[in-house]
Order: structure tokens, then C-alpha cells, then sequence
């Protein structure tokens, strides 16, 4: 059994998770002569960048700055305001779930080592936050909540989503 913030914050990621495909669905089958109101198309769909083999964990800083990982090929990319691409870091080590704390650390999940982590933005300096839970090994933390609370790894084992941190 989870304890009750656990629960909540089941309950409130899957209800996330679960908008959010409602969403990508309504937007995947919108006819393209129909636009969404508020929402788009604006224009033609163009791609922008190629090159990736594996991009996910999208997130945005607080200066609308957009950054994702491409778990294969071991890199977190951003994209700045002007549309520019840049690579942000290498030798991520399986850098999946990211999110931005109030501090404006980007706080990650690293899978390939098991460990939940935070990035300083400007100087790249990594700061381990936890790569356990109640004295057991992350199996792979797959993904991350962060909310004024703290943050909670999402872990693919038998390690339950906790509050890790009040200090985010």
C-alpha cells in the first residue's frame, strides 16, 4: 500500500499522463483544414531539426528555453528562444524525466546509473540527490514530478514514488 501523498501523486501523474494523451489524440486527429481554436495548427508543419534516435524528456526553463534528451545517442539539446539548437550536454547516461526546480536546477533521472540528479544550468556541475529509497537501489527511475513539494522519481522496479526532497 502507498501512503496517501503517495497515492496523490499517483493519482495526480496518471491524471497528467492522461490529459495529456486526451490532447496529443484530439491534436493527432484534427483534420488540418479544422484548426483547433487557441491552439493551431498556425501554418504549415515543417521539421525544424533531424538527426535524433531516441528524443524525449521534453521541459522548458523559466525563460522559455525548451530542452530534451535523445537517450541514444547520450545527450541533453536545447533550444533557445530564437530557435536555435544547441547541444547542452553529453555523456548523460540515460537522462530521460527532467524538469526544472525552483531553484532553476534541471532535475533529471538518470537511468543508466540509477540515480536521481540536479544540473546546474550554467556551469553544468551535477549534484546527486538520491539513488535510493528506504536503504534500495533505484532499479531505473523513469520518470520525475517536480511540485512545490519536492520531487519524486517514477522507478520501473519495486521502489514506490515517494517525496525525496522539500527543498526543491
Amino acid at each position: 500500500m502507498l501512503p496517501e501523498r503517495g497515492k496523490n501523486a499517483m493519482v495526480h501523474y496518471l491524471t497528467l499522463l492522461l490529459l495529456t494523451f486526451v490532447v496529443f489524440v484530439k491534436v493527432m486527429t484534427a483534420r488540418p483544414q479544422q484548426p483547433i481554436p487557441g491552439i493551431g495548427p498556425e501554418g504549415a508543419i515543417i521539421r525544424a531539426q533531424k538527426g535524433f534516435r531516441d528524443a524525449k524528456g521534453l521541459t522548458v526553463d523559466p525563460q522559455w528555453n525548451v530542452y530534451f534528451s535523445d537517450v541514444l545517442l547520450n545527450r541533453i539539446y536545447k533550444v533557445d528562444t530564437q530557435g536555435q539548437l544547441s547541444t547542452f550536454m553529453e555523456a548523460t547516461e540515460g537522462i530521460v524525466g527532467m524538469m526544472f526546480d525552483r531553484g532553476g536546477r534541471l532535475i533529471a533521472r538518470q537511468g543508466a546509473l540509477g540515480r536521481l540528479i540536479a544540473i546546474d544550468v550554467n556551469t553544468k556541475a551535477v549534484t546527486v540527490l538520491a539513488n535510493q529509497y528506504e536503504g534500495r537501489a533505484f532499479n531505473e527511475p523513469h520518470d520525475l514530478i517536480v511540485d512545490r513539494r519536492g520531487w519524486r522519481p517514477l522507478d520501473t522496479g519495486s521502489v514506490r514514488p515517494a517525496i525525496l526532497s522539500p527543498a526543491c
